[in-house]
């Protein structure tokens, strides 16, 4: 009786109790996928407007007439990233930590063939872009992707080996280096400094000590100054447009004053964030890198999505494994409690038989 009462006991705790905690973590996953998904919708349907009011002139110049044009080819562009987001929310996120080497590998040609003069599109200089007819892509895009993939999987499998020099270098460096190197000869710095310094966050974020991030950066800094000054057309750029904009207002210095102008005027919703604000306000070097969800560019624009479904997973997963975390620590708890409840309830039945078998040994 008194272990039926037990069970009959442990029944209601687990029927009263683990729904409650199991709907609040569920209720946290649904808090942290809508803080990544509303924000991004706002954002692209922000993007869609803005490519729409500054790129219809252009396009009915340059299109045949058709002022819809850019608005048109980045609508296609933001549902194909609609449909990634949904898929890499629904994928458990430990895929990409298989996905992560394949990609890298898969990539690389992409990477090279960008290069190629036949093969590849070249814009302002830089050689970035894969002519597919009516589609141009940008492999650069999906392998900021690649490489941040890659490295948390790299510092999720050498958690506990983080203060060895020896396994950040071995296999981190020489993959990061090497995408690096690739991108330099697109001629496209701004993306080589987002991929380094996405890792550079990742490193920090992970734990690694500060000592082994000091001379890390310090590195970067002097490795990306060498490539500044070491070409003419990055130098040039530095010390026209970035130092001295004025000089040359209607060339290299146009886009840096006109982005002034706009801050100036209130208009800074529609300039660059980040590297791109920091470009636009003086703050950084004039790059090409895009704004997420809001610069015209298709590539970029799908992949972003498909990261932040990605997060949205990550989310996801993270409030699941911290319900199920939860309910294993309450069902220890139990265990451990209830031998000392049925201890506690089984002992005074055997009280009486102790006495009576003292009272035979006196006798």
């Amino acid at each position: 009786m008194a272990a039926e009462r037990t069970r009959r006991r442990q029944r209601a705790l687990r029927l009263v109790r683990t729904p409650t905690r199991r709907a609040e973590a569920m209720h946290a996953a649904r808090v942290n996928v809508l803080l990544l998904l509303v924000p991004a919708a706002v954002l692209t349907m922000l993007g869609l407007v803005m490519v729409l009011s500054a790129g219809s002139v252009s396009a009915t110049q340059g299109y045949d007439g058709n002022p819809f044009w850019y608005f048109q080819r980045q609508s296609i562009y933001a549902l194909v990233g609609v449909v990634a987001l949904l898929i890499a929310v629904r994928m458990p996120h430990t895929v990409w930590q298989k996905l992560a080497v394949p990609l890298l590998v898969a990539l690389l040609p992409l990477m090279f063939i960008a290069l190629h003069p036949s093969a590849g599109s070249s814009l302002y200089g830089a050689s970035r872009w894969i002519d597919l007819g009516p589609v141009t892509l940008q492999p650069s895009e999906f392998m900021k992707f690649a490489v941040v993939a890659f490295a948390a999987t790299v510092l999720t499998k050498k958690w506990k080996r983080l203060d060895d020099p020896g396994h950040l270098l071995v296999p981190l460096a020489p993959v990061v280096v090497g995408v690096a190197l690739i991108v330099i000869l697109q001629r496209d710095l701004g993306t080589t400094v987002i991929i380094c310094g996405s890792v550079f966050v990742l490193l920090f974020a992970a734990g690694v000590r500060l000592r082994y991030l000091a001379v890390t950066g310090a590195g970067a800094l002097a490795a990306t100054a060498f490539l500044i000054f070491g070409e003419a057309y990055r130098r040039t750029r530095f010390v026209d447009a970035f130092l001295n904009p004025w000089n040359d207002p209607d060339g290299a210095g146009f886009q840096l004053i006109q982005g002034m102008i706009a801050f100036g005027s209130g208009g800074w919703i529609g300039l660059q964030t980040i590297i791109n604000l920091g470009a636009v306000t003086g703050l950084l070097p004039i790059t090409g890198v895009p704004l997420p969800l809001l610069s015209f560019g298709g590539t970029a624009l799908v992949v972003m999505l498909a990261s932040i479904g990605v997060l949205a997973s990550i989310a996801r997963a993270s409030a699941q494994a911290a319900s199920t975390t939860n309910a294993g620590r309450r069902g220890a708890r139990r265990v451990a409690t209830v031998p000392r409840a049925t201890a506690a309830r089984v002992a005074p039945s055997t009280r009486p038989r102790r006495k009576a078998a003292d009272g035979r040994a006196r006798r």
